[in-house]
């Protein structure tokens, strides 16, 4: 278990450095929670037809300690491939929730996924007036609109201001909370009708490459709270991972041009004056 402990220490001071090195702006980790990191040594998963078809077996500074496990249908589908060796367990952590008042254990695990073979591909535009917009040439074009989310984090940040003049932290710090469920269960969403539609094309995952930009860019105080609030990472994050899981290829390209280039004739266009060309007068670029 101090293993475990040094383990968990020394990767949250690792991203610390690695954000340092790059000069991002960077404070030393804080574990606001207590949290309790198990590996094979330490936990064993167990099927048992009782009251609670699952429990764990964890170590503790004392003795092995058999717990229950509460959960939904698609997490016992998980943990029974945990159970028969088709999932391989790597490690758990234990942390309670206040606002549950119970606690959560969080299993990560890793299998084999055969790469699926790709006939096309699909272009991925992350922004902020439209969260994402995919594009399959020929096949299909899908927006998946920002205004309402937009407007519920303008209406938290506002709804925080208010509070900040009360000097109401407790309640500021329960409208952000609420305000990470939210944006994250959007996140989810949107990245996983991304992936379905990907899967029924058969296509590989083209996303812009967005590192940096928030350091980038620099525009008014109200679009820069905007940027800044962009939570585009969590977004690319979980079309990664979602994409990877059904063996479909993601790759990451530059953004240069992308919203300027004919995806049909290859043109940029950097600046259109009066009125825009229609496309039969573009003429194609010549490659080789």
């Amino acid at each position: 278990m101090n293993s475990t402990i040094r383990d968990k220490s020394l990767e949250a001071y690792k991203s610390y450095k690695a954000r340092v090195n790059k000069g991002k702006k960077a404070s030393l980790p804080i574990f606001k929670h207590p949290v309790v990191r198990f590996d094979s040594r330490t936990f064993t998963l167990h099927k048992i037809e009782t009251c609670f078809p699952y429990f764990v077996s964890v170590s503790t500074r004392q003795k092995r300690v058999m717990l229950p496990v509460k959960s939904g249908s698609f997490q016992a589908e998980i943990l029974d491939r945990l159970v028969s060796g088709v999932y391989k367990f790597c490690t758990a952590e234990l942390s309670f929730s206040y606002r549950l008042n119970c606690y959560i254990l969080n299993i990560s695990y890793k299998y084999d996924v055969p790469e699926q073979a790709t006939s096309a591909f699909m272009g991925i535009d992350l922004g902020i007036t439209n969260l994402a917009v995919l594009a399959v040439p020929g096949q299909i074009i899908k927006f998946f609109s920002g205004k309402r989310y937009n407007q519920k984090r303008d209406h938290y940040a506002e709804l925080r201001r208010k509070l900040g003049k009360k000097k109401l932290l407790k309640k500021i710090k329960a409208i952000g909370n609420k305000e990470h469920r939210y944006t994250k269960d959007v996140n989810h969403k949107i990245s996983r009708q991304i992936v379905n539609i990907a899967i029924q094309y058969n296509a590989v995952i083209q996303l812009e490459d967005l590192s940096n930009i928030r350091g980038r860019v620099q525009f008014s105080r109200k679009i820069n709270r905007k940027l800044h609030n962009w939570n585009f990472d969590q977004l690319r994050s979980f079309i990664e991972y979602k994409a990877l899981a059904e063996g479909l290829k993601v790759v990451r390209v530059s953004p240069k041009y992308t919203s300027q280039g004919c995806h049909m004739c290859g043109v940029i266009l950097k600046k259109v004056i009066g009125q825009i060309r229609p496309l039969s007068s573009v003429k194609p670029v010549a490659t080789r």
